[in-house]
């Protein structure tokens, strides 16, 4: 196991980058959608990234695994991880601002601990994750508002889009964690390529890309989505999660959504209203409690320990 250091001015440095183009992705997806439809917006992200990654992989001197038991794994992986929300996120945006998106997608680490705590046997929730819990679900609502928790709208529901595309990145952090082991590009190669060949039919049956006339705006927007948001984010959050540990990635979660509403606001114009602004401080709030649960969940275990020793 390698030994951790003191977080460095690069480790932040790195941290900050990876929230940018994670916070970043939703206004690449709002450009592209000016002319490309949801479909082959999808395809294209996993395609590109899968070309950098096999490369990649190849430079490490890495195979792509031959396990019939991994390829379950990164099926499930490329699903819940890439496929799903990929689609869930782009068709929700055609009509939710980049940085409401940003604000809903920053609900996952809340789901996360609360689907460990039904799966797993070491991650139960204590009273400062419920409580994040709580805040969490509590900015979602400020956020979407009860009127339209009720009535349901077309705006409602693509927000519900987006938030089960949440749903589906927290049960892809607890697939994740069985693969562990594997090789690091070959194990990312794998999940892209996957998501590629699950989506790509759809693309070409449905959209017909060839015929499309698309903007460069748009092309240029599905490019940097699948060579710097896919491929480029992915090698980031394992490099950050190999020097420093999951624990200090997961400080992204902090930072994503307020460069999410901070690009959407410098490229696209998109004021936030006032109750979005509630909403997210209410949701960081949540995520600042389950930390301090799983940090409690920590020194509680340790002293255990200590304790039978």
């Amino acid at each position: 196991m390698k030994h951790k250091t003191a977080p460095s001015f690069t480790d932040y440095g790195l941290l900050v980058l990876i929230a940018a183009i994670f916070g970043g992705s939703f206004v690449l997806i709002s450009q592209a959608l000016v002319s490309i439809p949801v479909t082959s917006v999808v395809a294209g992200r996993p395609m590109l990234a899968t070309i950098i990654l096999l490369i990649v992989m190849r430079m490490y001197g890495q195979s792509l695994p031959r396990s019939l038991g991994v390829w379950r794994l990164i099926f499930a992986s490329a699903v819940f991880g890439n496929a799903l929300p990929f689609y869930l996120i782009t068709w929700g945006q055609e009509s939710v601002d980049a940085g409401l998106a940003a604000i809903l997608i920053a609900i996952m680490p809340l789901m996360t601990v609360f689907i460990a705590h039904l799966f797993s046997a070491d991650e139960k929730l204590n009273g400062y994750k419920l409580m994040g819990i709580l805040l969490g679900f509590a900015g979602i609502i400020v956020l979407i508002g009860l009127d339209k928790l009720t009535s349901l709208g077309d705006q409602a529901v693509r927000q519900f889009a987006l938030l089960f595309a949440a749903l589906c990145y927290a049960i892809n952090a607890l697939i994740v964690k069985s693969m562990s082991r594997l090789p690091r590009y070959s194990a990312i190669a794998a999940v892209l390529l996957v998501s590629a060949v699950l989506v790509l039919p759809f693309a070409l049956v449905l959209d017909r890309p060839w015929q499309l006339q698309v903007t460069s705006g748009s092309v240029v927007a599905v490019v940097v989505l699948g060579i710097i948001a896919t491929a480029i984010g992915n090698l980031l959050r394992f490099e950050i999660a190999d020097r420093q540990g999951a624990t200090f990635l997961a400080q992204n979660n902090y930072l994503m959504p307020i460069f999410g509403v901070f690009w959407a606001w410098m490229i696209l114009a998109q004021q936030p209203p006032a109750n979005a602004i509630f909403a997210l401080g209410l949701i960081l709030g949540g995520v600042a409690m389950v930390q301090m649960g799983s940090r409690a969940s920590r020194i509680s275990e340790s002293d255990r320990h200590k304790a039978e020793f």
